[in-house]
């Protein structure tokens, strides 16, 4: 054991978990939240690009193609601003944890004091050798020999040396460490708003994920109004685009759990006969997100029970799953 391991804690583990916590909080909660808010599409952009004019062009198997590709395209956008806040979240957390470690007396300077508990007992012998160095050259004045009295004399020097080396060392390491502590705390203040901006910012691209969902079953119920003979006065139902971000999420899912059920419950009354794997429909299969929220589109089958009535018995089969 040696000052040089403390020394080589302080400047590899300490110095950089200071420089890293103000580097981090600076960029994932300045700069890079600054540009994903940026790229994060409103509530009226997704209907506009996700609410189309109900025919049948739009309702025909290409135009559905086509609202689906769009609609895959802000799924995808939005799940990659998740992705990129979650790691942000995850980075400004370990740095959060770094940073309360030191705090709390853990972590590196965890190391340092059970290096100096390891040290004390060898600072006590050395500082004992140096007290009897006297006695043992008295001893030698008159009998011993100049190479005995050379040697003690060096180890009496080396030992003052190592002895000054640990007591120096010893006597700054509380207000060095009263110093990390001050910084640590100084920044994990500034990590923790960050980490809850991000995690506000996520809320609310949680909720336009939910809102794209609704909408493409809105685009699904006014199409099965139009094959239907049913007026579409759907728009965008009970959802209010302009009040989308002050809901819950929560609330956004039950709609589109409502609408969801009101277009099982049309296709169950008007085909009560129809064999619904033998026609067409739209089945989609979805990766779980987190929270067992609605991930992103992996594949799909075209099928719609609605045009067997009018003899057309084809089907479409896509797997887009990779």
């Amino acid at each position: 054991m040696s000052t040089q391991q403390i020394r080589n804690i302080i400047f590899t583990q300490l110095d950089p978990i200071i420089d890293n916590a103000k580097k981090n909080a600076k960029n994932e909660a300045g700069k890079k939240l600054r540009e994903l808010k940026k790229q994060i599409p409103t509530p009226q952009e997704l209907v506009k690009k996700l609410s189309p004019e109900i025919n049948e062009g739009t309702c025909s198997e290409k135009g559905k193609e086509k609202f689906r590709k769009n609609s895959d395209i802000q799924l995808a956008k939005i799940e990659r601003i998740k992705n990129q806040l979650n790691k942000g979240i995850a980075k400004l957390e370990k740095t959060e944890n770094d940073l309360l470690d030191i705090i709390n007396g853990g972590g590196p300077i965890e190391l340092i004091t059970k290096i100096q508990r390891i040290i004390e007992p060898i600072l006590r012998i050395l500082q004992i050798v140096v007290a009897v160095t006297p006695l043992a050259l008295a001893v030698l004045g008159g009998i011993g020999t100049g190479l005995a009295i050379d040697t003690i004399s060096e180890k009496k020097k080396n030992a003052k040396g190592k002895i000054g080396e640990y007591i120096a060392l010893f006597a700054i390491l509380p207000s060095m460490f009263a110093n990390y502590r001050n910084q640590a705390s100084s920044i994990v203040s500034v990590t923790s708003l960050g980490k809850n901006q991000l995690q506000q910012v996520l809320f609310q691209v949680e909720k336009l994920e939910a809102f794209q969902q609704y909408l493409s079953l809105q685009f699904e119920q006014g199409c099965l109004n139009l094959y239907s003979g049913l007026d579409d006065n759907t728009g965008t139902g009970v959802l209010d685009p302009n009040n989308i971000l002050n809901l819950e999420q929560q609330d956004i899912l039950d709609a589109s759990a409502n609408i969801y059920e009101d277009l099982l419950n049309i296709l169950q009354e008007q085909n009560p006969n129809i064999d619904y794997s033998d026609g067409k429909l739209v089945k989609r299969i979805y990766k779980i997100g987190e929270n067992f929220s609605l991930g992103q589109q992996i594949s799909y089958e075209v099928i719609n029970p609605l045009l067997l009535s009018n003899n057309n018995s084809d089907s479409t089969s896509t797997n887009d799953e990779s």
